[in-house]
């Protein structure tokens, strides 16, 4: 320990000002952005379009989901809270529907509104809205981030799988569906993801499957970047 000699630092001015950088942007804003714009509910809850859904904001959200119901019915379906099927008259209906519950499923603000999983937002869970989305707030700040909000990247990719190819619509991709022609391009993920070898690869299979992979990547992108490899 050095001596200090007090007298020589007290009473003296301070004269130096430090300015803080510009705290960097969350990485999955630029993706908010877009998701915002597609899931409708989040839009409406979104007032200040920080996208963040704050603790007023989520006070607010039966009043926010009210102005969705389009057609005064007393609940919201899918296409009021954001699915769109585009040119909808050019696909099966059986493919337009398995697309429109995917919707409500995988994205997490709207699973949680939608308790009973029925692919729509009723009375009883717009008046029960803003303690399903506190079980979204998984740091507890009273706020909903992107991250928290945003659907997982696998969990989204096997949706995808299991609506294009899930023909008897029953969540789960069998062999015969596995071999049919439009399989041909994710066989070899479907058949991976088949882990108990029972002929299905159900959508958290898929997912699983599909993080499996994903990890498995960057692993192998780290150990070349490691060894100097490009």
């Amino acid at each position: 320990m050095l001596p200090v000699d007090r007298a020589s630092v007290e009473g003296t001015g301070l004269d130096t000002k430090v300015i803080a950088g510009t705290p960097p942007e969350d990485p999955l804003l630029a993706i908010a952005r877009v998701y915002f714009k597609i899931v409708r509910v989040l839009e409406s809850f979104d007032a200040d379009r920080d996208f963040i859904i704050s603790k007023p904001e989520m006070a607010n959200a039966p009043a926010a989901l009210r102005r969705l119901d389009i057609n005064r019915d007393g609940t919201l379906s899918a296409e009021e809270c954001g699915f769109s099927a585009g040119a909808s008259s050019r696909l099966p209906a059986d493919l337009v529907e398995r697309a429109r519950s995917a919707f409500m499923r995988i994205n997490p603000v709207l699973a949680a509104l939608d308790s009973d999983g029925d692919g729509m937002i009723s009375e009883a869970e717009i008046t029960g809205s803003v303690a399903a989305l506190k079980k979204l707030d998984r740091n507890g700040d009273d706020a909903l981030a992107p991250h928290e909000i945003l659907p997982a990247r696998d969990v989204a990719s096997a949706a995808f799988v299991i609506v294009q190819l899930d023909a008897d619509g029953d969540g789960r991709i069998s062999q015969a569906e596995r071999d049919a022609e439009a399989a041909k391009t994710v066989r070899e993920l479907l058949i991976g993801a088949d882990r108990n070898q029972d002929g299905l690869a159900t959508e958290e299979e898929l997912a699983g499957e599909i993080r499996l992979r994903r990890e498995r990547k960057l692993q192998f992108d780290r150990a070349r970047g490691a060894a100097g490899l490009r």
